[in-house]
């Protein structure tokens, strides 16, 4: 029996030891595996670090690039500038008007789209601008529109556009002087303010109130009367009498907030219709906030601006005059003077430059080269074109048209954008024009 009893007790003590035994086993490779999982981890999070660190350094050089690249572009403007500044008073008012000097809003309705019409012959090229009559600076309305469509609130509008988050004034004044009309009360002015239509989505038209309120906070701190036209703010009195009810609930729902930040900074309050899908100071205004997806994904875009891509060919977008040429395209051999204006005018005397105005002197008047007389002066400093194949650019991160490349009879000529830009304007028959920074060609076959 004590045999046994013995050899049973000895059995259970087995028992136990073996079951304690294979729990441990079974926590070792618990805790093995546990292990195993954190090295992963641990292994992931440094891949990551290094991702993040290889990004940050890719972005410092990136924004060193930017940088550079925005040095050499204000170097070639200043070039530029001084070269117009010595062009005739005929060639300047003619930029001027290509161009479409001044910043425009949208003002209180949306103006319709307009389609480009179809060429008149064939090969025929086109130039499209991105954006126009802007100064690049703050809010885009139809971007504010566009982001607001993507369930953007106001305050992620002001955020992007101006780099800076909406605060409440306890501070507020209570009026302001407005040109004509002497004191206001401010929040009876902003009313009155006729710059994006009272239609659009509501924390578009809060992030507009916000930055027309931004604008007028200036002018009333400084105890200086503000002007109601777009040299300032677009103001109504009748609008301010009658608000429409989603505008005054955008003003009202505001009410004491503006952009945060320092109110003589560069920029503070601004904003113009369409800035082309890029903004100083902030960059690419798109869905992926890069150029990479740019144009198709640019805000703007998704707002609906008629001025995001258009082709030139009229005086403004409201005023029809075209001077004889309903369409916005060039044939093989008036791109090819194009080229021939660019040789003179790189290579020309101060004489022969002054010739460089467009053929249709029955709107410019001038006294141009004919196309022939022209081809003629640039082949006397190498080569006189004669046909345009094809037309390429490249577009700089800073925002602008780079390059512009063209095959020709003569081959391949590569011309700085913001050169090619004056060329043009200042060659091209009639009113068509390029009318931004940013600019590209369709070639229609």
């Amino acid at each position: 029996m004590i045999r046994k009893y013995l050899t049973d007790d000895a059995a259970k003590w087995i028992y136990i030891l073996n079951s304690e035994i294979g729990t441990f086993e079974e926590d070792r490779w618990e805790a093995q595996n546990i292990i195993e999982e954190l090295e992963g981890t641990q292994n992931q999070l440094l891949t990551l670090k290094y991702n993040l660190d290889h990004k940050k350094t890719s972005a410092q050089n990136e924004f060193g690039d930017l940088e550079n690249k925005e040095g050499d572009y204000e170097d070639e403007l200043f070039d530029l500038q001084t070269q117009i500044s010595e062009l005739s008073s005929k060639q300047q008012s003619i930029l001027d008007a290509k161009y479409g000097t001044g910043t425009g809003s949208v003002g209180d309705y949306e103006p319709p789209a307009v389609e480009t019409p179809d060429p008149p012959f064939e090969p025929a090229f086109a130039a499209f601008s991105y954006g126009a009559y802007t100064h690049y600076k703050g809010m885009s309305q139809y971007g504010a529109k566009g982001r607001a469509k993507d369930g953007k609130d106001y305050e992620d509008i002001i955020e992007f556009y101006y780099g800076e988050d909406v605060e409440e004034k306890d501070d507020f004044p209570d009026e302001i002087c407005v040109q004509g009309y002497g004191d206001m009360d401010f929040q009876d002015y902003l009313y009155g303010l006729a710059e994006m239509p009272s239609s659009w989505d509501s924390d578009a038209l809060k992030a507009q109130a916000i930055a027309g309120r931004s604008y007028a906070y200036r002018y009333a701190k400084k105890d200086l009367c503000i002007c109601t036209d777009q040299g300032c703010q677009v103001f109504l009195k009748s609008k301010s009498d009658n608000p429409p009810d989603r505008w005054k609930d955008a003003v009202d729902d505001t009410e004491d907030k503006i952009i945060d930040g320092s109110t003589d900074a560069p920029g503070y309050g601004w904003y113009s219709s369409t800035a082309g899908g890029y903004i100083e100071n902030r960059g690419w205004d798109t869905d992926c906030g890069s150029s990479s997806c740019w144009p198709d994904d640019a805000y703007e875009e998704e707002g609906g601006s008629p001025w995001f891509r258009k082709a030139w060919y009229t005086k403004s977008y409201n005023d029809n005059s075209n001077c004889g040429r309903a369409h916005p395209w060039l044939d093989e051999e008036e791109m090819a003077d194009i080229v021939n204006a660019w040789v003179v005018w790189t290579h020309g005397s101060s004489s022969e430059r002054d010739h460089i105005s467009p053929v249709t002197t029955s709107c410019w008047g001038g006294d141009p080269y004919s196309i022939s007389e022209m081809r003629d002066k640039a082949d006397n400093y190498g080569d006189g074109y004669e046909e345009v194949y094809s037309i390429d650019v490249d577009i700089s991160n800073g925002g602008y048209t780079s390059q512009v490349t063209l095959q020709t009879n003569e081959g391949s000529v590569s011309i700085d954008g913001p050169t090619f830009k004056t060329v043009y304007n200042l060659r091209a028959p009639s009113y068509v024009a390029i009318r931004s920074r940013l600019f590209d060609f369709e070639k229609e076959d």
